[in-house]
């Protein structure tokens, strides 16, 4: 259901956490970044998400989610970010799907990160 709702909304949920970022008065260097750059790797790593929920009983292959996210902090270092900006940023996607998606057109994302049985292989 998770796994459905993030697929479907994978857009919205995008443009929101990319309005969020640069509303956020803790990451300035955001203001630095066009739409596409800002945008970088948070689909990929969206989709990447989602399939690891559609697969809670299966070991998921943590290489290729290592890659994207480190290609993502990598862009954004090169980028003028600090490392309080880049957590900032991470946080403000945990942010996003756990407040705005519960309760208001989706289900709630809360617990969804604690899969319990799940580990991360690579």
């Amino acid at each position: 259901m998770v796994a459905a709702y993030l697929a479907e909304n994978r857009d919205r949920i995008t443009a929101e956490w990319m309005d969020a970022v640069r509303d956020d008065s803790q990451i300035p260097a955001a203001d630095r970044l066009t739409r596409t750059a800002l945008e970088d790797h948070f689909p990929a790593m969206l989709d990447e998400l989602v399939v690891a929920l559609k697969r809670p009983d299966q070991e998921v292959e943590g290489k290729e989610i290592r890659e994207t996210g480190a290609e993502h902090g990598k862009a954004r270092w090169r980028s003028g970010y600090r490392l309080d900006e880049v957590l900032r940023e991470l946080a403000r996607i945990r942010e996003d799907l756990a407040e705005t998606r519960s309760g208001r057109d989706g289900p709630g994302l809360q617990h969804a990160a604690i899969i319990p049985g799940r580990r991360l292989r690579g």
